[in-house]
């Protein structure tokens, strides 16, 4: 009994789940960022967005929120991006789980857009797959 006790907590200490590694004397640490460091929009999340959000852009402002990223101005987006900005949020759009920023934005931007990300400047706006004038 005493046996399967020290094993049990041998296994489950927090050595065992440490992510250092000791050589000799020193601490090797992994000090790498994350991927969701270096890109935040592929964080995974739930994410309800509330009944007083009402367009396409407040739900889009309302995704990117804590990211660091923001909707690119109206002088660089085009015609078609801020038509479909100005549209009503759809009903389905307001709940997801376990869900990736990136693909809450593409959701909500609907199978004609695709969303445009600026690394540099942490900008999001959207564009259209094909030209809805012809």
């Amino acid at each position: 009994m005493l046996r399967i006790l020290f094993t049990l907590l041998l296994l489950f200490s927090l050595d065992a789940f440490a992510v250092e590694e000791s050589v000799g004397r020193y601490t090797i640490t992994d000090t790498t960022a994350t991927a969701e460091q270096r890109f935040p929009l592929i964080q995974v999340k739930s994410l309800d967005i509330p009944r007083s959000i009402l367009t396409n852009q407040q739900a889009v402002n309302f995704v990117l929120r804590d990211t660091g990223y923001r909707v690119a101005t109206a002088r660089v987006r085009t015609p078609e991006d801020l038509l479909l900005m100005g549209k009503p949020l759809a009903e389905v759009c307001r709940s997801y789980t376990n869900t990736s920023l990136m693909e809450i934005l593409n959701s909500i931007a609907g199978l004609g857009f695709t969303p445009v990300v600026d690394p540099i400047n942490r900008l999001v706006a959207f564009e259209a797959i094909y030209d809805f004038a012809n």
